[in-house]
């Protein structure tokens, strides 16, 4: 049993306290350096078995499964290999070539009112290509890694095959370790990724999209058994197109560790980081305690996020605690910054760090489209959380955009009413269509709205986004038509008959008790069905995580 233990260099738990099933585990092997790692979420099992990219070691493997259930179901997995050849190098310095190769799988649906749609599997592979320098010495070492990346994705779903490019992004990362007397050294670390994206099928993304993160931490020992570590980081991710930063922050603080007291056979820490949000009114706190020793460690924490808007704060407060059982030689780790923990709420598998796909039923309608902010978050929102329910009064009744709210539900046309008022308050030009067909007694509401960034418009159903190839200028009733043409037989009423005897309208839902046709019925005869691939966004990659085919 000694000898099955010693095989690994450290156990690790994560989780949060008010969830205690949701968390992170991971085995660390010291001798072959194959680490695995679970992560168990309300919506996320996820399994990744790695081995420690080394400079040193040429060959370097990584593999993960993923299972994901929510607004989207799906299955994903991915294999990566690296292989690292020396160029010129003597002992530990040196310039070396990092190449590295990846595929993936997923296997995804968008789950809409109970109902699988748009299921589609999705088939990842790419590579990367990065020169790395190390010069180190005893007191010092510097590391960069700079390079290029690039994944290409075949899609197969009901409409056939597609082959296209999906991501590619420059990089650049680096580590600095300073000793520079036995009572002060510096470490240092930072990295940052510029991405494109293609528009075909991410809709919201900025054409180049960045991520930014620098950590920095002082260790100063002014005295035998005490230690003070002051840190200040800094992090930016810019990747929704709506023309502002989705994230900037500052985290400053430290943490002060006594060492050993009264012959503790272990280290006593306490830890606090203060981060206000520069792109926006808010901030988070960090307030951290625990013990260290040579095989043991334990940190409880409770993190505070408070998020002001005009007329309302929403606040946040997770408490965590995260167990290790180390043994043998452990490696020098990066440094943490606060994402790293609320570990269970932080959305590691999604696109955007603050999805609005959750309710917050403490908020009014407005105050929620201004949590929501964007088109984007608005239709992840309003597709999970509406419910879809038959109209009151026999079918002849309307709810209006606040009896929507307040019920999470309604018909086709008062949802899209709803979301209408919503986009129309975040400052999106948006209405709701109508279409009937008058001799089976059938209809349907779906929303017209318009990115005002690039005057793109798109089809809203039941949280389903779709776009519409017209001209940005072209009067609202073109964007009817031309929105029912592209995309009809997807929806659920097709024009039925080839367009015989069917009528669409147009309607005014700029206001919550406003249901008024903005213009008059307008015939769909002679529209010819189309059975091609809709215009609809998968986004399958973000849909696992930023960067899932080739990230660590």
């Amino acid at each position: 049993m000694l000898s099955a233990n010693l095989a690994f260099a450290g156990v690790e738990w994560r989780t949060e306290m008010n969830s205690f099933g949701s968390g992170s585990y991971k085995l660390r092997d010291s001798l072959e350096g194959i680490n695995l790692a679970a992560d168990v979420t309300e919506n996320v099992r996820a399994i990744s078995v790695f081995s420690d990219p080394d400079w040193d070691k040429m060959h370097n493997f990584t593999g993960n499964l993923l299972f994901k259930n929510g607004r989207r179901n799906g299955f994903a997995g991915r294999g990566k290999y690296i292989l690292n050849l020396p160029i010129l190098n003597q002992e530990k310095n040196g310039l070396w070539l990092e190449t590295a190769l990846a595929g993936g799988f997923l296997e995804e649906a968008l789950l809409q009112n109970g109902q699988k749609r748009f299921q589609r599997d999705q088939f990842l592979y790419g590579g990367g290509e990065y020169l790395k320098f190390r010069l180190e010495n005893s007191a010092h070492s510097f590391t960069i890694k700079i390079g290029g990346e690039k994944a290409m994705s075949q899609l197969i779903d009901d409409y056939g095959k597609k082959t296209f490019w999906d991501n590619s992004s420059f990089l650049i990362q680096n580590k600095v370790r300073s000793k520079f007397s036995d009572w002060l050294s510096l470490r240092f670390d930072g990295d940052a990724r510029r991405t494109k994206y293609n528009p075909e099928i991410y809709f919201f993304t900025e054409k180049r999209t960045e991520e930014v993160s620098l950590r920095s931490e002082l260790v100063i020992a002014p005295l035998e058994r005490l230690e003070i570590n002051p840190l200040f980081n800094y992090k930016k991710v810019n990747i929704e197109r709506d023309g502002r930063v989705d994230l900037e922050k500052r985290e400053m603080g430290g943490t002060v560790i006594l060492k050993e007291p009264a012959d503790f056979k272990a280290n006593i820490f306490l830890k606090g980081v203060y981060a206000p949000w520069l792109h926006k009114n808010g901030e988070e706190r960090l307030i951290s305690g625990g013990i260290v020793s040579k095989n043991f460690s334990l940190e409880l924490y409770q993190k505070i996020t408070k998020n002001r808007f005009s007329t309302f704060t929403l606040e946040d407060r997770v408490t965590g605690l995260e167990v290790s059982w180390k043994f043998g030689n452990q490696k020098d780790k990066n440094l943490r910054d606060l994402d790293s923990y609320a570990y269970a709420k932080d959305r590691k598998y999604e696109f955007y760090r603050d999805s609005g796909i959750k309710d917050d039923s403490r908020l009014t309608l407005k105050e929620q489209a201004e949590r929501l902010r964007t088109l984007r978050k608005r239709n992840e929102w309003s597709g999970h959380n509406l419910s879809l329910k038959s109209a009151p009064d026999d079918g002849w009744g309307f709810r209006n955009a606040n009896e929507v709210y307040k019920e999470r539900g309604g018909d086709c046309d008062e949802q899209s009413c709803h979301n209408s008022f919503m986009d129309t308050l975040n400052g999106y030009k948006s209405f709701e269509l109508n279409y009937y067909d008058y001799d089976l007694w059938e209809g349907h509401g779906v929303q017209l709205v318009q990115d005002p960034t690039n005057g793109q418009w798109f089809l809203d159903e039941y949280g389903a986004i779709y776009k519409i190839k017209v001209d940005p200028n072209a009067p609202i009733e073109k964007v009817a038509l031309e929105g029912l043409k592209q995309n009809h037989t997807f929806l659920a009423l097709q024009i039925l008959r080839n367009g015989k005897d069917m009528y669409y309208q147009v309607y005014d839902c700029s206001s919550p008790f406003k249901y008024d046709s903005i213009s008059k019925f307008i015939s769909l005869s002679g529209v010819a069905p189309n059975y091609g691939r809709p215009q609809v966004e998968y986004g399958s990659e973000l849909f696992t995580g930023r960067n899932f085919l080739l990230g660590d």
